[in-house]
């Protein structure tokens, strides 16, 4: 069914939703979970995730539906001030929410703790591979992060 997954993040993802008709299943959706339905008369896949740290949703159809869905979607958001963004702007905002990318913040020579990915590491939490290097590592102050941001 898809190629292809238009963003709705930010405050007004779901007052934009709203406009272009979309239905309870997708305005009641809860984080990090998902819903068939329909959307703009096309039938789509919503996930309320995203790579931004901000709420909102992704929306999945089939490849020839996205660019009506795209359409309707720009127009029920101009209302709300929509503009389109592009991956500077999404890479902005994930790093500001600590979600690392693969090939830029971690790769397989970068560890967790050297990341600044300490937070989702639970070392006192039970057993798994790495563990021991990991606390081997860990208060070292070896960190080679490129980035650092706070809220």
């Amino acid at each position: 069914m898809t190629n292809r997954a238009p963003r709705a993040p930010g405050s007004k993802a779901f007052a934009i939703l709203e406009a272009a008709g979309a239905d309870r299943a997708i305005l009641d959706l809860k984080p990090f979970h998902l819903t068939q339905s329909t959307l703009l008369g096309k039938p789509v896949t919503v996930a309320r995730t995203g790579y931004t740290a901000e709420d909102g949703v992704e929306v999945f159809s089939a490849w020839n539906d996205a660019g009506a869905i795209w359409d309707g979607l720009r127009k029920a958001g101009e209302a709300h001030g929509l503009a389109p963004a592009g991956l500077g702007a999404r890479d902005t905002l994930r790093l500001e929410g600590r979600l690392s990318l693969y090939g830029n913040e971690i790769d397989e020579t970068t560890n967790p703790l050297e990341a600044g990915l300490g937070w989702v590491v639970k070392l006192d939490k039970g057993d798994f591979v790495g563990r021991a290097a990991l606390r081997t590592d860990q208060g070292k102050g070896r960190g080679s992060a490129a980035w650092s941001a706070s809220k």
